[in-house]
């Protein structure tokens, strides 16, 4: 028996399992099938930005910041079964699972390596093309592109 209580929801393919901008009360552990994580679901500019299978998790990001949901969870195949773990048992899911303990660091660690890098990057590339401008040197089609591929991302 577990040292938790949790409950098992089961979901078919399209099935929305949280939505983007939701108050988060839990988070998923998933027992069977695949979940796609998406920004922007339903709308003409959505973007699948992971695919999840048994044995990964989602939706913790929400329940340790006590913060809405970042993206919408769907999931992607019938019997998409998730074992669901509130914001209250939390802490007893983590202790009996030190396992996904650190999957979760370990993914939260990557995710913040990206948004260094991506800040980084922005950075760079604004400052180089301030530097351009106030020379009075043609934007070079590269740079051109790189500022637009940040006001696209900025837009989302």
């Amino acid at each position: 028996m577990e040292p938790y209580e949790f409950t098992i929801e089961t979901y078919n393919k399209g099935q929305v399992i949280f939505n983007q901008g939701e108050a988060a009360k839990c988070m998923y552990d998933i027992v069977e099938g695949r979940v796609g994580i998406y920004i922007n679901y339903g709308n003409k500019n959505e973007k699948l930005l992971a695919e999840l299978r048994k044995g990964e998790y989602l939706g913790e990001m929400g329940v340790i910041e006590s913060q809405s949901r970042s993206a919408t969870a769907v999931a992607l195949v019938d019997g998409t079964s998730v074992k669901v773990i509130t914001a209250s048992n939390f802490l007893q899911f983590m202790l009996a699972n030190p396992g996904k303990l650190v999957m979760i660091l370990q993914n939260m660690s990557r995710r913040i390596h990206e948004a260094n890098n991506n800040y980084t990057d922005a950075c760079r590339t604004i400052a180089q093309y301030v530097d351009q401008k106030e020379h009075g040197l043609e934007i070079n089609q590269a740079l051109r592109q790189r500022v637009n591929k940040l006001v696209e991302k900025g837009s989302k």
